[in-house]
């Protein structure tokens, strides 16, 4: 096989793996729930990967009437429970949906519920696991 070949083939790949990538990071969605000041204006969005919004909400620390976060097992190795994900649910006093998404990642996930019970101003970044 001649260099200009092997060349070719290896440009050929590069591009393969590049839109591979791509193609994977615009499909990942990430929630971002923040509460600018302790007196209410809260929001969550869904937004993929390059920041453009898919959904998006406002709502007043007030209005909400739950937060909590349920942890989703499954069946692991040798038949044990392991967790899998966790699910985030926001409920309101008004007729606003409900905010659900799940994660898997823990960090900072509780942080939002206490942080909104403690009118402490936040932004936090999750990536949705579907």
């Amino acid at each position: 096989m001649s260099k200009k070949n092997i060349l070719i083939i290896s440009a050929l790949l590069l591009v393969v793996i590049a839109a591979a990538v791509a193609l994977v990071l615009y499909n990942r969605d990430y929630a971002v729930v923040a509460c600018k000041d302790k007196d209410g204006g809260c929001s969550y969005k869904e937004i993929n990967h390059f920041g453009n919004i898919k959904y998006q909400t406002e709502f007043k620390i007030k209005e909400i009437i739950q937060c909590n976060i349920e942890t989703i097992y499954k069946k692991g190795p040798d038949d044990i429970d392991v967790i899998d994900t966790y699910d985030f649910h926001m409920y309101f006093m008004t007729d606003k949906e409900p905010l659900n998404f799940k994660t898997k990642q823990r960090d900072n996930l509780n942080r939002v519920c206490t942080d909104i019970y403690e009118r402490k101003p936040f932004e936090y970044k999750f990536p949705i696991t579907k």
